[in-house]
């Protein structure tokens, strides 16, 4: 086609061996007919039945959780419009004004450059994020 990017790849000759066994690993797919060994940069398409009824349910929650979050954030539109004190309450509902300061912003702080910050990180952790294409 006429279509693409063509990007101009100098010889890197440290990279022949990775190169090289990439290629005898695709090879041998190929040789035996078989897919490659999925890595955690792959999709698996599922389209089993046991899916498909998970993700139906999933999908028919998710909108309506979506439409009843929009009622709720304008009921709570409207308390906070009707709230004209720092502090209101009634009939169950509080609306409470307060000022909360601004995250730290680490890197325009001239006395950290060049600081590894990766030391003080919390400990990894794994967490799982559901979404629909819409």
């Amino acid at each position: 086609g006429t279509d693409g990017i063509l990007l101009e790849q100098r010889r890197d000759v440290e990279a022949w061996e990775t190169l090289r066994a990439g290629w005898d690993a695709f090879m041998a797919c190929i040789k035996e007919d078989r897919p490659p060994t999925l890595t955690d940069k792959d999709t698996v398409v599922r389209t089993d039945a046991e899916w498909q009824d998970a993700a139906t349910e999933y999908v028919r929650l998710k909108a309506e959780t979506d439409s009843i979050c929009e009622r709720l954030d304008t009921a709570k539109q409207k308390l906070v419009t009707l709230a004209a004190h720092t502090s209101e309450s009634g009939f169950g509902v509080s609306v409470t004004r307060y000022w909360k300061g601004g995250n730290v912003d680490y890197k325009r702080i001239p006395i950290l450059e060049g600081v590894d910050l990766e030391q003080y990180r919390g400990q990894a952790r794994e967490e799982i994020r559901v979404s629909t294409k819409a």
